[in-house]
């Protein structure tokens, strides 16, 4: 089954920020391995960031009880 754009954009935008910290790391001059370590660490893991992304989502799509005071 294909994924939904929401979920594409859950699998490429966190993996392009982890990048872009790895590539911000190893140009202020920490080796690769090192510089990807850090921003892992820092990061939290793409799955967890994901997850909490999907929980935001979800709430901010949930009807307000104040939507049902105005009919």
């Amino acid at each position: 089954m294909a994924k939904g754009l929401t979920e594409r954009r859950l699998d490429s935008e966190p993996q392009f920020h982890l990048e872009q910290q790895i590539a911000d790391y190893v140009a202020s001059g920490l080796p690769p391995g090192e510089a990807r370590r850090r921003a892992s660490l820092e990061f939290g893991g793409l799955e967890r960031f994901k997850e909490e992304c999907r929980e935001a989502r979800w709430i901010s799509a949930a009807p307000s009880p104040n939507v049902a005071l105005l009919h």
